[in-house]
């Protein structure tokens, strides 16, 4: 496999990018290289049921629902919105993980109850290192704990094993 040393340039990085995108890559790919890898592998950018199927069937060991932050289609949904239908086309024991949208702990808790396996940050920790460096992480981190907590005790959950869809409104 190619790869780019740390003495590239910014140019010469976004080239090998764009070198590197395969728009024919398909479903049979993903088992080649689940046939290869021993490891973990999981596949981001998961956004409807038909994909998740697909992705269990191909052999991987989880998802991430994802949209990519807007950053590739701006008029993509939310990734909540899209989770409970991902999850009840799934067997609830395969990992599924949420990236998108988490700004705060109540949306932590939204995403477990409705069976996400955990979550993904982007932001909260970045926008804290940017402000505070590691300490800054640590205190967006506290935040997102003490916001999860505050929830978990509003809808009567008293463990995070606890929480479930009970009440959660979902919007279609």
């Amino acid at each position: 496999m190619d790869f780019v040393g740390n003495s590239a340039s910014d140019r010469e990085l976004a080239e090998f990018t764009r070198s590197q995108r395969n728009p024919e890559f398909s479903w049979g790919d993903v088992r080649r290289i689940r046939e290869k890898w021993k490891g973990p592998l999981l596949i981001k950018g998961i956004m409807c049921p038909e994909d998740a199927i697909d992705a269990q069937r191909a052999g991987v060991d989880g998802i991430v629902v994802s949209n990519h932050g807007g950053r590739q289609l701006d008029g993509a949904p939310a990734t909540i919105d899209v989770l409970a239908d991902i999850i009840a086309a799934l067997d609830r024991k395969f990992p599924v993980l949420l990236d998108g949208g988490i700004r705060r702990g109540s949306d932590i808790v939204k995403a477990l109850a409705l069976g996400a396996k955990g979550i993904l940050l982007g932001r909260a920790p970045l926008y804290g290192l940017a402000a505070q460096g590691e300490a800054g992480v640590s205190r967006a981190l506290s935040i997102l704990e003490e916001e999860m907590t505050r929830t978990m005790t509003f809808v009567g959950a008293r463990s995070v094993s606890a929480v479930s869809d009970f009440n959660v409104e979902i919007r279609r």
